[in-house]
């Protein structure tokens, strides 16, 4: 008797082949739900960017899209679920912009507000990252979102929040 002839035996045959190709694809298909982004900034992100580079004058390092728990954290006092009722709010959200010093320590946060910000949701958010931020003492500035900036104005922007790292310099004025 052939026993390849026989319609189970084959059956069984391709539903091991099957199970085996699965077992190696499993992982491919766990993830196959993920793909790269084209850009980290939007347009208008990047715009501000490049006014920011001019404006910071090396004088700071930017960071773009940090994650909040990446600037602040929950105090160690706190413990256990408590701890993570804390932290999960401030892990799932980011700043556009971060600049720090040369040895990293981080000298303010900058959030450009576009339309998105006049949605309730948002200005929820807005308002617990102020409260956030002004809990931690870390300067986190605003910036309404436009199609262009004045390299100019960001520099003063700056100065005003950041006077000992971007020190006025009126022959810089326009």
């Amino acid at each position: 008797m052939n026993y390849l002839t026989q319609p189970y035996i084959l059956f069984a045959i391709a539903a091991g082949f099957f199970l085996i190709a699965i077992y190696f694809l499993k992982d491919t298909i766990k993830f196959s739900s993920y793909t790269a982004r084209k850009q980290l900034l939007t347009k208008a992100e990047f715009n501000f960017y490049l006014q920011l580079v001019k404006a910071v004058n090396g004088k700071a390092q930017i960071f773009c899209c940090v994650r909040v728990a990446d600037v602040v954290d929950v105090k160690q006092s706190i413990k256990g679920r408590r701890r993570l009722q804390k932290l999960n709010p401030i892990a799932q959200k980011h700043f556009d912009f971060v600049l720090v010093d040369k040895q990293t320590n981080i000298l303010c946060c900058i959030e450009l507000n576009d339309s998105s910000h006049d949605k309730k949701d948002r200005k929820q958010r807005d308002e617990f990252l102020t409260k956030v931020m002004e809990a931690a003492g870390t300067p986190l500035l605003w910036v309404k979102a436009a199609s262009q900036y004045d390299t100019d104005v960001i520099r003063k922007y700056l100065n005003a929040h950041l006077p000992i790292y971007f020190p006025h310099n009126p022959s810089k004025d326009v």
